[in-house]
């Protein structure tokens, strides 16, 4: 088997759609020895910012002799991308040699599922690469349902909430929230951002429903420095301040979150300050210079992520911004255009997406 066959294969899985659901995930992981039930794990949920706080964490995480494994979605170039360890993403190999060893378990499961699988794999089988010392865990979609909550945690992270993927998670705040703070299992640290009155709801049903250690972070405190080419973001928090390597008060605020789950895990948060200026996290307002020109990738798919990207850009020195947007048939796109249409002298560049 190669990789291409495998990636076509799992790829084909997309036809079955998001599935909900922790039985199927549970079976199979219980058909492996349920090797994810020996280290512990790190769960992160939330609308908006989770790949960003998991990426965070890992590097906060790593040092020399402790392996990381850090899964998130979606991928940008390469399914690889979703299952790193030891600071690096699978190899070609390694994916291969994952995807063979659950292959026969594949039947019935969605595309999200299968890699879930191949993850465990890769972190806790211990034959492709060591097994992992902590795993950090991004949910798919919700959380309650998730395949990523059939993996024990230590500590549950909630980034901010809004309204996404309503078809499958709810119409209104508390409903996704309810399904987004499902993920605290007893005896968890929960680490959670500032939530809309709504959301709030939900964190209060669950904390008094389940016994943990909760913490509701503040508003995030930061300033931005200006005079380079960029605009730099300075996060204060209760360790000290520190420069941001990624931008805007989203940045801040995922930063933080990071910072109080490394605490939580019983890492010194104090020394780890400066690698806050190490993330690289692709399509997060990832700059590039082309022709001369200053052009941004920036992931943003919901109308609480353009919010975000529009205080971002308020901070840039600029003439003109042109936007070309590409977005999902299931996404509120009119929601999303309403926040970049409030940028003044802006212009669009709209595209059809095959998705």
């Amino acid at each position: 088997m190669n990789y291409r066959w495998s990636i076509n294969y799992i790829e084909s899985l997309l036809r079955h759609g998001i599935k909900l659901g922790l039985d199927r995930v549970q079976k199979l992981l219980a058909a492996l020895d349920n090797p994810q039930t020996k280290f512990p794990s790190v769960l992160i949920a939330g609308t908006n910012g989770k790949g960003s706080v998991a990426k965070t964490l890992e590097i906060l995480l790593s040092s020399p002799g402790r392996s990381i494994g850090l899964f998130t979605s979606p991928h940008m170039m390469d399914t690889t991308e979703r299952i790193r360890s030891e600071g690096r993403d699978l190899t070609q190999d390694e994916f291969v040699a994952c995807f063979e060893a659950v292959e026969a378990y594949a039947d019935g499961l969605s595309h999200f599922e299968i890699l879930t699988l191949m993850m465990a794999e890769a972190f806790f089988g211990g034959r492709v690469r060591r097994v992992v010392d902590f795993a950090i865990l991004e949910v798919g979609v919700g959380g309650r349902l998730d395949p990523t909550r059939s993996f024990p945690h230590a500590v549950s992270v909630v980034t901010r909430i809004g309204l996404d993927h309503e078809e499958l998670l709810g119409s209104t705040l508390t409903a996704i929230a309810r399904e987004k703070m499902a993920i605290v299992d007893p005896g968890n640290d929960v680490v959670v951002a500032p939530l809309a009155s709504e959301a709030l709801v939900a964190f209060d049903e669950r904390r008094s429903q389940t016994s943990a250690n909760y913490l509701l972070v503040p508003e995030v405190s930061f300033r931005v420095e200006h005079g380079g080419r960029e605009p730099k973001w300075i996060l204060r928090t209760p360790w000290g301040e520190a420069p941001l390597a990624l931008k805007g008060r989203r940045a801040a605020e995922n930063s933080t979150l990071a910072l109080h789950a490394l605490a939580a895990l019983g890492d010194d948060a104090a020394s780890a300050l400066p690698r806050l200026a190490e993330i690289e996290w692709p399509c997060r307002m990832e700059g590039y210079e082309i022709e001369g020109r200053h052009v941004y990738l920036s992931g943003d798919h919901n109308a609480q992520g353009a919010a975000s990207l529009v205080e971002i850009l308020g901070e840039f020195d600029r003439r003109c911004v042109h936007f070309l947007v590409g977005l999902g048939r299931n996404k509120r796109i009119d929601d999303f255009m309403q926040e970049l249409a409030t940028v003044e002298g802006a212009k669009f560049h709209l595209t059809r997406t095959p998705f």
